[in-house]
């Protein structure tokens, strides 16, 4: 699924969310959950987003997670592009060791 920065709008909890498109034209909304620098690249962790019929925040799909690198068009707008399989699984694991550290630090 090519996906490729719309828009973006603001969440009730100030979290940036980003409309997404994919080859069929289907639309999906997701909220930036995290910014994870790695190398020389920013991987956004991305949580699915409900909007109302108003399109306005409703509510946070958190099963419904994606991982995106972040990269640059030529108007300088980010565009959110599928990680390479290597880049995926070592921001998951990023992912998944920082909260850990936050539950481990809320115990």
């Amino acid at each position: 699924m090519a996906n490729n920065y719309v828009d973006e709008k603001e969440m009730e909890e100030d979290m940036p969310i980003i409309e997404m498109e994919d080859d069929k034209g289907n639309k999906s909304y997701f909220g930036v959950d995290m910014v994870i620098p790695m190398e020389k690249n920013n991987f956004a962790v991305l949580v699915g987003i409900v909007l109302d019929e108003k399109g306005e925040f409703k509510d946070v799909d958190e099963d419904n997670m994606v991982i995106a690198r972040i990269e640059f068009d030529e108007n300088g707008e980010e565009v959110y592009v599928a990680p390479t399989d290597e880049e995926f699984e070592a921001v998951r694991e990023a992912y998944e060791k920082m909260l850990d550290e936050w539950d481990e630090a809320e115990d």
